[in-house]
């Protein structure tokens, strides 16, 4: 236990350390926190109108503090992730570390719940070593680190697999109350981001098969009903409370989803960050966050949503291997990692709407730990010896790229060059990336306004 307690110090310092991020001018938000933690603000100082689109009188009736000129009320997602944020901002304040501090916290309990599946389902040895990779995953770091809710619908769908896992493994009618606490995580991230539907689907499915065996049908469909319908319904009304005590009713929540559907149907447009699916193994493309003047002349201070090659290319094989090992040797084990990583990744295959390599963050932790069991399964005796060669040229490849991850100043020369992007695909776009006549944008040498790179996208 003292291994698991000083892996978790290491990973709460490694994601808090500069949480405020790079000096910023005017509130300090980064890429979509001018959309998130500028609504989450307008939550806490209760602006009646931040529910739904507004125009720029609008914003700045209350006040003009907290505004750019990109800033807008975000409500194209449900608010769970936002409350969190404005609960925060209520308590301690308007700062870019306070609003950012829920995603450190998030990102830390996604770690704590992935060491603790990987320790029940494979040993300590597995655990501890992938909730040292999660945290040194350049996208898992980078979006723990800005308010957005990517990073909380991670840690929900997180724990809903966790909690599905102990509802397999719990005997008897101990299995009860953790179908609850999965159908809990589950409403947490179904009212963070609608993505998250797909994994919640499957979790379901296991919970249900889990109860029909451990309870007559009557009883397990009851529970089961209980779990994961009323329980995520309940959470989900519930975080649209404050909406309600403005005077709206369900009708009007109705509505309002019909909207949030109608938007994402209409994002059609390509972005200069943008790539699909099947581009995401080649770590296609890192989402650029931010940009702004270095401290010194001919310097840049770039953030960059950038995936660690030596974590990222060995993943996706890893995953592959646990679903084989999952089917060959009837591994429901390693149907937890592989299932839940592979319902992250391929609903957006047939989604027709913009998306962002960042989308695949919640499959992430899962993709650790396929790793994980993967040097483990594979070499066994001699598991530790690779595995810590394998982490150090991890840990290498984090160092290298942790300047341009937390926004420090690095020389304009190296934006421009190939020091950072090794292949020109993975430099941001002149316009849309999915358009067949794109070319790849000459890094800037001075600083631009990067809110135009934002993908208000779920």
């Amino acid at each position: 236990m003292r291994a698991a307690a000083a892996v978790l110090l290491f990973c709460l310092l490694l994601l808090g350390i500069g949480l405020a991020g790079p000096p910023v001018e005017g509130p300090g938000y980064i890429h979509d926190e001018c959309y998130q933690a500028f609504t989450a603000h307008r939550y806490a100082l209760g602006d009646p109108d931040a529910w739904r689109w507004g125009e720029r009188p609008v914003l700045e009736k209350m006040t003009k503090d907290d505004l750019t000129s990109a800033t807008t009320y975000e409500w194209v997602h449900p608010p769970f992730a936002k409350l969190m944020m404005a609960s925060a901002i209520s308590a301690f304040g308007f700062t870019p570390t306070v609003y950012r501090l829920g995603s450190v916290l998030c990102g830390w309990l996604t770690i704590a719940m992935l060491l603790w599946l990987g320790w029940r389902s494979f040993g300590p040895r597995v655990g501890l070593f992938a909730a040292i990779l999660v945290p040194l995953e350049g996208i898992f770091f980078v979006m723990s680190r800005v308010a957005m809710n990517d990073i909380y619908v991670t840690a929900a769908l997180t724990g809903c697999v966790a909690a599905t896992y102990k509802v397999w493994k719990a005997p008897g009618v101990r299995r009860r109350p953790w179908a609850v606490v999965a159908g809990l995580a589950a409403g947490i991230a179904i009212a963070t981001k609608w993505n998250a539907a797909p994994t919640l689907v499957v979790c379901g499915l296991m919970v249900g098969w889990c109860l029909l065996r451990a309870e007559k049908w009557p009883a397990a469909i009851a529970l089961w009903v209980l779990a994961f319908v009323v329980t995520p319904a309940l959470v989900y009304l519930a975080c649209y409370a404050p909406y309600f005590a403005l005077g709206h009713g369900l009708s009007d929540l109705a509505t309002l989803q019909k909207d949030i559907i109608d938007f994402h149907r209409g994002l059609k447009a390509g972005h200069s960050s943008s790539s699909r699916w099947y581009q995401w193994p080649a770590l296609v493309r890192p989402v650029w966050l931010y940009q702004a003047d270095g401290v010194e002349k001919d310097t840049l201070r770039e953030i960059y949503a950038f995936g660690n090659p030596a974590l990222w290319w060995v993943m996706f094989p890893a995953v592959l291997l646990t679903t084989y090992r999952a089917w060959r040797e009837k591994s429901v084990e390693d149907a937890f990692v592989a299932v839940p990583f592979l319902a992250v990744w391929l609903p957006w295959a047939v989604i027709g709407r913009v998306t962002f390599i960042q989308y695949m963050l919640p499959a992430v932790p899962f993709g650790m730990l396929a790793i994980a069991r993967t040097i483990d399964h594979t070499w066994r005796a001699r598991a530790a010896t690779v595995g810590g060669i394998y982490l150090a040229l991890a840990g290498v490849c984090f160092a290298y790229y942790y300047p341009i991850l937390t926004g420090m100043s690095v020389s304009s020369a190296s934006v421009q060059s190939h020091h950072w992007f090794w292949f020109d695909a993975w430099r941001p776009c002149s316009g849309d990336c999915d358009d067949v006549g794109k070319k790849w944008l000459p890094m800037a040498t001075t600083a631009v306004d990067t809110t135009t790179t934002s993908t208000t996208a779920p």
